[in-house]
């Protein structure tokens, strides 16, 4: 993979600046060491620059996962105009990337934007951190999965039943064409994100919010939900001002921003 990576990059036209790794567990940018990740219980203390540089032959950067994938959102969706934006990713974690005041925050220990472990219900519902209650243990992918299972009975009419690996994505697609169960437990998953975004637009006053494209999976009714909740949980001077949106980015959003991450290290520099 790493040969073909090196190929291609060989192969486009222009001078080769570097490459981004776009880690999403906890790094440590300026040693270019991945302390831990959440996903992979031996990806620990891992000097992946040091490796990656060596085998690339080419400079390599680390950044903070969220801070790269803002970077994209900007580029892509506001280009650059908005000093003051969140991005909130959401999949099987839940996070949030902030611009304030034209810069790009990764916080003191480079792990700014966890949004998913904010404690958002007093449910003992574990979570992967090793806390219960978390926003990202009851409202992201693995979460609406759960829920589903956790509501099926005899009686339950729904077309999920019949799935063996329920997953959250099937539990998004069932609530845009219509599944009731799944809308149900959607809708309560979104409330939840809407208020936990909400709550960070209240603290942090920007103008811009930008919610995941894969939310879309769910079909507009459970996204007006979603923004009907954030709406209603703001202060009412933010409500007035705010600019919330779905991102049209469907994909690659993580090799983007490492590669706009490069780019505005080199034109820095």
């Amino acid at each position: 993979f790493l040969e073909s990576m090196r190929e291609a990059a060989d192969i486009i036209p222009g001078k080769l600046l570097g490459f981004a790794v776009v880690d999403p567990g906890c790094v440590d940018s300026a040693a270019g060491r991945t302390v831990s990740c959440p996903t992979m219980d031996d990806w620990r203390d891992v000097p992946i620059v040091e490796i990656l540089q060596e085998r690339l032959a080419a400079p390599v950067m680390l950044p903070n996962s969220m801070a790269a994938k803002v970077r994209a959102v900007d580029r892509l969706e506001v280009e650059g105009d908005v000093r003051n934006l969140l991005y909130v990713e959401y999949g099987d974690g839940i996070s949030c990337g902030m611009k304030l005041g034209g810069e790009y925050l990764v916080g003191d220990s480079n792990m700014a934007g966890e949004l998913g472990h904010l404690r958002i219900t007093d449910r003992q519902v574990p979570c992967r951190c090793g806390s219960v209650g978390c926003l990202e243990a009851v409202a992201a992918l693995p979460g609406l999965a759960r829920n589903v299972k956790e509501a099926l009975t005899d009686n339950t009419t729904t077309e999920l039943a019949s799935l063996g690996n329920l997953t959250g994505t099937d539990v998004l697609l069932a609530t845009a064409g219509g599944d009731r169960l799944a809308l149900r437990v959607v809708e309560e998953a979104f409330d939840y994100l809407g208020r936990a975004v909400a709550g960070v637009v209240n603290i942090l006053d920007p103008s811009t919010v930008i919610l995941d494209n894969r939310l879309m999976q769910a079909g507009d009714d459970a996204v007006n939900s979603l923004q009907r909740s954030l709406t209603r949980n703001v202060s009412p001077f933010h409500s007035a001002k705010l600019q919330l949106s779905v991102s049209k980015v469907e994909s690659h959003i993580g090799a983007i921003g490492g590669g706009v991450t490069v780019i505005d290290h080199c034109l820095e520099d």
